[in-house]
């Protein structure tokens, strides 16, 4: 089951950029930089509401 979600995740790695790169043709590379920079951080804070793991992420060190 892990080996099937494995494959599944690499296809989807290599896939994401080559579609956006599709999709954002003809667009200033800083803006399409923001578009896909947004689209992640709601995707990210989406699934750290859904788990309930917003309590961690204010224990993150600032410093490393």
């Amino acid at each position: 089951m892990y080996l099937f979600f494995a494959i599944i995740g690499a296809i989807c790695w290599g896939i994401a950029p080559l579609l956006s790169k599709i999709g954002l043709q003809g667009v200033n590379p800083v803006i399409g930089l923001m578009i896909r920079t947004v689209i992640t951080m709601s995707l990210v804070s989406f699934f750290i509401i859904i788990t309930g793991s917003t309590h961690q992420v204010r224990h993150i060190p600032l410093t490393s």
